[in-house]
């Protein structure tokens, strides 16, 4: 077993002790999963065997729907189809290596092979879709590009999806972005100058559907994700510190200069968050983040 994956169980195991031995009051649930299965010769098992050795990351392109619900304290949704709320639909077996290869592509070699090793979050699930429904005369579907819980990072499009969006630039962008916010939150140090810049905008619960936030507040995007209900006009999610900054690596690697400079036009505070976070990533880890930009 991988020295990563026997040190998080055993920390797992430590801090679990050492709350009992204090008599600490806990009132999530401990859940102890299966230990990954790196076992077989199938293109696929092959694929996930090699990101693990390589990267020290476990793609799962099927997993139990009590591994995707369970979030701690809380509980992720898995409704009907034809019922509001989250869903996912599984992975499609002929598109996880192509998928798994575009990750590594776009998200995982970005970086030095050693920064990526470290950082990067051990379980990645593999879905078809990821939706969140909403009522509005009918069912109305906001299709996600992954999500984050406490315990995982979820990727959506491995299926015919894929196929339709592997050219443009929404995959590689929403994808890099992803893989960092989750990066931020549970082990890269906190980009300080970077979130005192837009404050006012972290501070809004929603965005109306035609606010310009590049404009307003030196945001990129709204909301990963996206609004709120099943109006046309619905209101758009807060948008994190993690996710804000995620949005701006994404923003230099893949943003063609042209469109850059549209934006910092429209804000000279989005061109000074540019160069915080190329200075975040010289200061701490001594990269220079690439410019491969994609023109759709």
């Amino acid at each position: 077993m991988n020295k990563k994956l026997i040190f998080i169980l055993l920390s797992g195991l430590l801090v679990f002790l050492i709350s009992c031995s204090k008599k600490d009051d806990f009132n999530g649930t401990i859940k102890v999963f299966d230990a990954p299965d790196l076992e077989g010769n199938s293109p696929v098992q092959l694929k996930v065997k090699n990101m693990y050795e390589t990267y020290n990351v476990l793609f799962k392109p099927s997993f139990k729907l009590e591994e995707y619900t369970w979030n701690w304290n809380s509980s992720i949704k898995q409704t009907a189809a034809n019922v509001v709320g989250l869903r996912y639909t599984p992975a499609k077996e002929n598109y996880v290596v192509p998928v798994i290869d575009s990750i590594e592509n776009w998200v995982f070699k970005v970086f030095p092979p050693e920064f990526s090793k470290k950082y990067m979050p051990l379980n990645i699930l593999l879905t078809d879709t990821l939706e969140n429904k909403f009522n509005f005369i009918q069912i109305i579907h906001r299709i996600y590009e992954g999500n984050i819980a406490a315990n995982y990072i979820l990727v959506s499009y491995v299926s015919e999806r894929f196929d339709l969006v592997k050219e443009k630039r929404l995959l590689p962008e929403s994808w890099l972005s992803l893989f960092v916010e989750k990066m931020l939150i549970t082990r890269l140090p906190a980009p300080v100058e970077f979130s005192k810049v837009s404050t006012a905008g972290y501070a809004k619960l929603t965005f109306t559907n035609a606010e310009d936030v590049m404009k307003n507040f030196a945001l990129l995007k709204k909301g990963r994700t996206k609004q709120n209900s099943g109006l046309p006009t619905a209101a758009w999610t807060r948008v994190s510190i993690e996710q804000d900054f995620g949005d701006y690596v994404a923003f230099i690697v893949y943003t063609p200069e042209t469109e850059k400079q549209l934006a910092y036009a429209k804000n000279p505070d989005i061109l000074k968050k540019v160069n915080l976070v190329k200075s975040y990533f010289r200061e701490n880890f001594q990269i220079e983040l690439p410019y491969l930009p994609k023109s759709n």
